[in-house]
């Protein structure tokens, strides 16, 4: 079991895909009980519910999107001159901006999307 304790996403594709990885449990701020309560799930004792809060992107989102870009929608078109950060390594989009959120990204597929979640 993969304990992942983040303040945000982070691309896990490479656990996603380890046959040595059986479940990956994501907590992200776990609070002052968050030690008891980690150590009730993982030994059984209680079996929680929960849904990621954000679409989790693979790491080749960060070279399309500049941090400083906080469009929201995605281009329709490829422009010469975006703010997107292109580089020798593209998926063969080029510099077009693949939006923002579950509800806006329509770039490569994601690792985790919104909402997933098992129990």
């Amino acid at each position: 079991i993969l304990v992942v304790m983040t303040g945000g996403p982070l691309d896990l594709s490479l656990y996603k895909i380890n046959d040595d990885i059986d479940a990956i449990l994501y907590t992200s701020y776990p609070g002052q009980a968050g030690g008891m309560a980690l150590s009730h799930v993982l030994y059984g004792m209680y079996n929680p519910s929960g849904r990621l809060v954000t679409s989790m992107y693979p790491n080749t989102y960060l070279d399309r999107v500049a941090l400083e870009d906080m469009r929201m929608r995605p281009e329709e078109e490829e422009k010469p001159n975006s703010n997107t950060l292109g580089n020798e390594n593209d998926d063969g989009n080029g510099d077009r901006y693949p939006g923002r959120t579950y509800r806006f990204y329509d770039g490569d597929d994601v690792v985790y999307p919104f909402g997933y979640g098992l129990s």
